[in-house]
């Protein structure tokens, strides 16, 4: 197995925030070292603060603007959200190795919607799915996961966690399953529909890339094609 640049990112995020894990930080200092490690000129990372998460906890979650892209502006954020009463935070106490794995996949993940946009030259490309369930929450789910583009970055990130957890020289399904993502999209569909055959697909795909040492490209490396 080649050298994966992301398993080298993760062990070096995990192993800075194991060295200063008693440090106290402010909500905006903490955010700002987070920043140094996945955000970039096109790459905005922000922070936000909401009930549902608990204190002492982070959530990552990111979003892809195709028009600022076509703009030639900033057009990938990564949110970190915290508990709107978090006024410091240590990072012993918290899940640190995986709010580094969150940080990783989450970033990727943007970047495959940033790629699949810019391929197409920016056009809206074939993001239906009709979902034909009578019920109003399955219809939702399943129209937003039945994407085919989020069929595809949701492949990669099943396929990062998988990697930087476990490592198996193959993928397989015991692996997969193990994913809260894989169970969403099972319980969303079922083990047989279609969807979750393409899903599968692009697991193996984004899996055997990373093995070999690649990864989802950042923005500024197009620039040097």
């Amino acid at each position: 197995m080649a050298e994966s640049i992301i398993k080298k990112q993760y062990q070096e995020m995990v192993a800075y925030g194991e060295a200063i894990q008693s440090q106290r930080f402010t909500i905006p200092e903490f955010t700002q070292l987070l920043r140094g490690f996945v955000g970039t000129k096109h790459i905005k990372v922000k922070t936000s603060r909401d009930k549902v998460v608990s204190k002492n906890q982070v959530i990552i979650g990111g979003s892809y603007d195709p028009e600022e892209d076509a703009a030639n502006c900033p057009s990938i954020i990564i949110y970190i959200t915290y508990n709107p009463d978090q006024k410091r935070i240590r990072i012993k106490d918290i899940d640190w190795s995986q709010l580094c794995l969150d940080l990783i996949e989450c970033s990727g993940h943007e970047i495959i919607h940033q790629t699949q946009y810019r391929l197409r030259g920016f056009d809206i490309g074939p993001n239906i799915f009709v979902s034909l369930s009578p019920e109003e929450r399955k219809r939702t789910d399943q129209e937003y996961l039945g994407n085919p583009d989020e069929i595809e970055a949701y492949g990669y990130s099943i396929a990062v966690e998988v990697f930087l957890k476990y490592s198996p020289k193959i993928i397989t399904i015991k692996y997969i399953s193990k994913t809260a993502m894989f169970k969403t999209y099972v319980n969303a569909f079922g083990r047989e529909h279609k969807v979750v055959g393409g899903l599968l697909s692009y697991i193996v795909k984004y899996y055997e890339a990373i093995s070999e040492g690649n990864h989802a490209k950042r923005p500024e490396e197009f620039a040097t094609e």
